[in-house]
């Protein structure tokens, strides 16, 4: 058994080599279903991120600004914190529009453009 875990030809060597290749480059097969198994996920606050307009909140311009960044650390997937309109009472769990983004982190075309990977290839 050992044997054929160590022969190159075998499909569960073959497919770590594969999907180790993939990391390294920065890329993951999105058809897999277990794709997130071989992401590395960077979790971001937008407000805490990058401020682009030195108003002292980060927002979504500052976010677009720096996925190069991001993507070049090897990061594959963005998972960002609460960027809706919200008081802000619970650090913007406290969402009151799903459907937008917070006035401070930019607009909502832009959030949308930054999210759908308009900069490098996600």
């Amino acid at each position: 058994m050992l044997d054929l875990v160590r022969d190159p030809a075998h499909p569960a060597v073959a497919t770590s080599a594969a999907r180790a290749n993939r990391l390294r480059r920065g890329t993951l097969d999105r058809s897999d279903r277990l794709w997130f198994k071989d992401a590395v996920i960077y979790q971001l606050h937008v407000k805490a991120y990058f401020d682009s307009n030195n108003d002292g909140v980060g927002d979504f311009a500052g976010l677009t600004q720096k996925l190069d960044y991001i993507k070049d650390m090897g990061v594959t997937a963005l998972w960002l914190l609460p960027f809706y309109p919200s008081p802000l009472r619970d650090d913007g769990y406290d969402i009151a529009e799903y459907r937008d983004v917070h006035p401070s982190y930019g607009s909502s075309m832009l959030a949308i453009s930054a999210t759908c990977g308009s900069s490098p290839n996600w």
